[in-house]
């Protein structure tokens, strides 16, 4: 898909104004954040394309990388696709 957002956030009202997810009703969604309580999400799209180009970055004997840091990134995001 062409122009696919990296993420994304439910607009799920004014400010403070619901305090339970099932009772929601109405919600929509925005590439910026509207209200503080909007609920970010990232794309798994994203993640998996991101999580490539760090093990990619693996691959080069750069001594620029460090390559703890990495591992580390790529765990992370990892953990998050769980």
């Amino acid at each position: 898909m062409k122009n696919e957002p990296e993420k994304i956030y439910l607009v799920v009202g004014a400010d403070g104004e619901c305090e339970d997810f099932e009772e929601l009703v109405g919600v929509s969604w925005c590439e910026n954040r509207i209200n503080d309580d909007d609920l970010e999400y990232l794309s798994l799209n994203f993640i998996s394309r991101r999580i490539k180009e760090l093990e990619e970055e693996l691959v080069y004997e750069d001594s620029t990388f460090d390559r703890n840091i990495i591992n580390i990134q790529i765990n992370t995001l990892k953990n998050l696709i769980k």
